[in-house]
């Protein structure tokens, strides 16, 4: 195999080991945070959803309103025609024309009364929604001094491991650029399934990570850096015990 393809294995093996030890490191470090970050994530989301469910009310009070605007205007040119109906009715000179302003004035009579039927319960709809609103602001309002307190207790458990966790993050992203995005997403593939460790290091041609067996053509091809292979019972990401006596990246 050409000397830049094992070169090119060598790196990617050796970014995925530093990958892992970094992110075991920082899961011991969230460890230290108790359930602090879960409880904080949880109380993120019910505040996001009783926010949001407020403003579904908030919103359809508003639309009720507006409809009960539009409504009002529409009754009022309703009633002026009306008016104009009426007056028109004292000039009229034959029997036809005042059948005919009788059935033009029935006919924005009828309308009038629907707008006016349509109009209440809208007025019911925005109230309901706007009560609705008010009584669950008292939950958002301990929702959200309770996130404070949340994030307040994070922050201040977080000061402790700081600068330990931004030392960490600089180095993570030194790993990540040995590796392809391909390799990324096997590695955290592995990691959710496999409780957090998707690396094995093979020790005596056994995986450290449930102690099988490595077959031989495979622990000379992990020794020789030409592949990248997986154990084909946990499924982890092989490293060979060889990476880690060398000081410096092919």
């Amino acid at each position: 195999m050409p000397e830049s393809a094992t070169s090119s294995i060598f790196n990617r093996l050796y970014g995925l080991y530093e990958l892992q030890d970094i992110d075991s490191t920082l899961d011991e470090l969230n460890e230290t945070h108790g359930d602090l970050p879960k409880e904080l994530n949880e109380c993120r989301d019910l505040y996001t959803a009783l926010a949001e469910k407020i403003n579904r009310h908030t919103r359809a009070a508003d639309e009720a309103a507006a409809k009960r605007i539009a409504l009002t205007g529409q009754i009022a040119d309703a009633l002026e025609r009306e008016k104009k109906y009426k007056e028109q009715q004292y000039a009229v000179t034959s029997n036809r024309q005042y059948d005919a302003l009788a059935r033009e004035m029935e006919g924005v009579q009828t309308q009038i009364a629907q707008l006016r039927n349509s109009f209440k319960p809208l007025e019911l709809e925005e109230n309901t929604a706007r009560e609705a609103a008010a009584a669950l602001a008292p939950e958002l309002e301990t929702l959200r001094d309770e996130l404070s307190t949340k994030e307040l207790e994070l922050e201040e458990s977080k000061l402790t491991t700081n600068e330990e966790e931004a030392q960490l993050r600089k180095r993570r992203q030194e790993a990540m650029s040995l590796i392809t995005g391909d390799d990324m997403a096997m590695y955290e593939k592995i990691r959710t399934a496999r409780g957090g460790q998707a690396i094995a290091l093979v020790k005596r041609d056994s995986c450290s990570g449930c102690f099988n067996m490595v077959p031989p053509q495979k622990s000379v091809e992990l020794r020789k850096f030409s592949a990248i292979i997986t154990c084909e019972y946990c499924g982890r990401i092989l490293v060979p015990e060889e990476l880690l006596q060398k000081n410096i990246i092919a």
